[in-house]
């Protein structure tokens, strides 16, 4: 609990608005209006929504570095219908990162990861790889998953990385 309050402190400060849904209550000014600044962040491809993107490495990794041991990020347009977390392997050493698969055989890839569903553990790997990915996005803010796959296939990082199952974490691409 501890913990998860420090989390929602970080969010806060930082000027997320978080959603508790155990108690019904949001962090922040919930009573934002759909102002002309916050229509133009909801148009996929508009600079302002590329500005929004490229913020998650900055949260996902506040989100290591508070002492949490995994973060699981699920993008705000996700309807689930069963727990996801019985989908995640929690106890497999091996897997530093899982991530929905958004297209096989990518530009000879095995998996393009779709950033909308991602399971990360707090490992040094994976916030290096976070840094990179934050560091990209800070320099030209754009679509964040480009940078993500690209920087996932660097070599030198020695991140383990696996998809999730296709059925139970479908892509936007399928819909």
């Amino acid at each position: 609990a501890e913990v998860r309050r420090s989390v929602e402190d970080i969010m806060d400060l930082s000027g997320v608005v978080v959603f508790d849904g155990t108690s019904n209550r949001t962090s922040g000014d919930a009573g934002l209006s759909l102002d002309d600044a916050t229509m133009q962040a909801m148009q996929y491809g508009a600079k302002e929504f590329k500005n929004i993107v490229s913020r998650r490495p900055t949260y996902l990794l506040l989100a290591l570095e508070s002492g949490v041991e995994r973060v699981i990020y699920s993008d705000i347009d996700t309807v689930w219908l069963e727990d996801p977390r019985n989908y995640v392997a929690e106890d497999d050493q091996r897997v530093d990162l899982q991530a929905s698969v958004d297209v096989f055989n990518y530009k000879g890839s095995q998996n393009y990861y779709c950033t909308g569903f991602i399971v990360l553990k707090s490992t040094s790997t994976v916030k290096h790889f976070l840094r990179r990915w934050q560091e990209e996005l800070m320099n030209s803010p754009d679509h964040n998953q480009p940078p993500f796959n690209a920087i996932l296939l660097d070599s030198s990082l020695n991140i383990t990385h696996s998809p999730l199952p296709v059925a139970e974490f479908p892509s936007g691409a399928l819909y």
